[in-house]
């Protein structure tokens, strides 16, 4: 086996006579090397397609394809083998890893997802959450047939939040603001009046103390709108006259009280 075999003299013709000594002859049979399942990859090993019985051993490259390791199902071809060879690629898909950046804190629902193939079907990422923002990724999937290691940044949009004004018993109009979170907002001054009474500031019930200024800064760091409740102090200056009267007589009448009573002790 791996030879073909012949003679030195292939006939002794009619009439010939001495002995003879028929000596064979080895050639060694050239067998082929071909090469399957390769699905478009690249087999680095092209120019090896035949080998002989005497060949020394054979040893094959990878086969390569994007996404996928590739291997042999025979990883050589021995010394002293004989007959026709056919090698197959086997694919094996490549891991690649998912990494997530820029999370700052948020929740990433995605935790569990880590890896992929070019195998895997189409990955959709749900959105991050975080407090206060809209959250989203730079990358919203990751395509079915891709490959190569992926990083997956968060992006974070801050939401708008309403400040609203209440008047808590005074009157007028006041337009709501608002401010993204995270931010400092410089609180609108106030446009409420009531008769007989100052404005003092704005409180965050409506029977709270005053907690902010007019116009004070008011940090975005409540994930809510907010309503602002005006806080009213009666002014001194228009106090009920009659009431004033009233009080200024008393005062009168005990002031004029004492000094009877002093007037009385001297007479005695």
């Amino acid at each position: 086996l791996g030879y073909i075999g012949s003679w030195d003299s292939a006939e002794i013709a009619a009439g010939s006579y001495g002995h003879k000594t028929i000596t064979a002859i080895w050639t060694p049979e050239v067998y082929s090397i071909s090469y399957e399942n390769l699905q478009g990859g690249t087999n680095p090993n092209w120019d090896i397609t035949t080998y002989t019985i005497e060949s020394e051993t054979i040893t094959f490259a990878a086969p390569t394809r994007t996404g996928y390791i590739g291997s042999w199902d025979s990883a050589e071809i021995a010394a002293g083998s004989y007959g026709h060879k056919t090698i197959t690629a086997v694919w094996t898909p490549e891991v690649y890893n998912i990494s997530y950046e820029n999370l700052q804190d948020g929740t990433n629902p995605n935790w569990d997802i880590t890896t992929y193939t070019i195998e895997s079907d189409t990955i959709a990422f749900a959105a991050p959450i975080r407090t206060g923002y809209i959250g989203s990724w730079d990358s919203a999937e990751i395509a079915a047939g891709s490959y190569g290691n992926k990083i997956i940044n968060a992006i974070w949009t801050p939401i708008e939040y309403k400040i609203t004004f209440d008047a808590n018993g005074g009157e007028g109009t006041m337009a709501e603001q608002s401010a993204p979170y995270g931010t400092t907002a410089i609180l609108n001054g106030n446009e409420y009046t009531r008769k007989g009474y100052d404005f003092k500031g704005w409180a965050t019930t409506n029977d709270g103390i005053v907690v902010y200024s007019n116009g004070a800064e008011y940090d975005i760091i409540i994930a809510s709108d907010v309503t602002l409740y005006a806080v009213w102090q009666e002014s001194p200056e228009t106090s009920d006259p009659f009431v004033i009267v009233a009080v200024a007589s008393v005062v009168v009448g005990i002031v004029l009280g004492i000094v009877m009573l002093i007037r009385r002790k001297k007479i005695r």
